[in-house]
């Protein structure tokens, strides 16, 4: 991972010695910026200034929308942007596939369900987590009815994810068990934002602190999602009231 930064940093940084007036530099180093460095002021700086030289480069466009906006919660100019890249290229279901989620962190569960639809029409797209939209809250504000849709999922991390939420959700406690034993072994250095995730989700408090905290020392891109997530915003409420039913004990 650090390799592949300094590579991709020094070929920004070459690129825009030899141009200052590459827009997709400037839009890549902000890109670092925000990945690798959690610098969100310099990203700003930098998908800004990569928009002044090119206005019509919606990548831009939508990276400035989510580290002004949506890192807090805040969705309608991303998905405007989002809506601006699939309109121009209908077949870039990449950019489909983040109008899906980021209508599912607004909460706008009907139209993210019509967004994966579209792309589950057609059958040479390998989606992650095509599931439908029901009562229990599951990975990154979505829900699914059953882990057939799931077991789709090509990456074996996120696959991993979505059947250990999913089967908690089903009541299926040992194979939830044995899904995150497994992407504990396997993915504890690429998968510790949703690690705590899940273990928010099963009301496990400790666990999911400590695994936030392991994914904040190790810079999971993941930590950036903290304020949007369903499930620890769940986690949050359980535990207000968990500590408001400790105060009211103590009371007595």
């Amino acid at each position: 991972m650090e390799e592949a930064d300094a590579g991709a940093r020094g070929a920004a940084q070459r690129a825009l010695e030899i141009d200052p007036n590459l827009s997709d530099a400037h839009r890549i180093l902000g890109l670092l910026y925000d990945a690798f460095d959690w610098n969100w002021k310099a990203a700003q700086a930098e998908y800004q200034r990569s928009l002044e030289l090119d206005p019509d480069n919606l990548e831009a466009a939508e990276l400035l929308a989510f580290v002004r906006e949506m890192i807090f919660g805040r969705f309608d100019s991303g998905i405007d942007v989002l809506r601006q890249i699939v309109e121009r290229d209908p077949l870039d279901t990449a950019a489909l596939r983040r109008l899906a989620w980021t209508l599912a962190y607004a909460g706008r569960l009907e139209e993210s369900e019509a967004t994966f639809r579209s792309l589950l029409a057609d059958e040479s797209v390998r989606i992650r987590w095509p599931g439908r939209a029901s009562d229990e809250p599951a990975v990154h504000g979505s829900v699914f009815r059953g882990a057939r849709g799931v077991e789709k999922e090509f990456e074996e991390d996120r696959r991993l994810c979505g059947l250990a939420i999913v089967y908690q959700a089903l009541g299926r406690d040992a194979e939830s068990d044995a899904a995150l034993a497994e992407l504990e072994k396997s993915y504890s250095s690429d998968a510790a934002y949703n690690i705590a995730e899940i273990h928010a989700y099963r009301g496990e408090v400790d666990a999911a602190f400590e695994w936030l905290d392991r994914a904040y020392r190790q810079r999971d891109s993941g930590m950036e999602h903290i304020k949007v997530s369903a499930l620890l915003r769940k986690f949050a409420q359980r535990s207000e009231v968990r500590g408001a039913a400790d105060q009211d004990g103590v009371s007595r």
